[in-house]
């Protein structure tokens, strides 16, 4: 975990490259960026939890059917 001066420092460094002007537009970019990857995140999580339980819901609707043919 990032403790209080390597953030000041990554600040510092920031602020050196990309100026004052500019900085507010760059952490707004990096904010939406960070945002939207979560939002995909969770999108494909969901996705997958759905294909699990689908397959968890026929795998039980088979087994019924292969005792029967026994």
């Amino acid at each position: 975990m990032l403790g209080v001066p390597q953030i000041g420092l990554i600040l510092l460094i920031a602020l050196v490259v990309f100026g004052a002007g500019k900085l507010p537009d760059v952490a707004r970019a990096l904010g939406k960026s960070a945002h939207d990857f979560k939002e995909e995140a969770e999108a494909i999580k969901e996705e997958d939890e759905k294909e699990e339980e689908a397959k968890k819901l026929e795998a039980a609707e088979s087994k019924p059917a292969d005792k029967d043919k026994a």
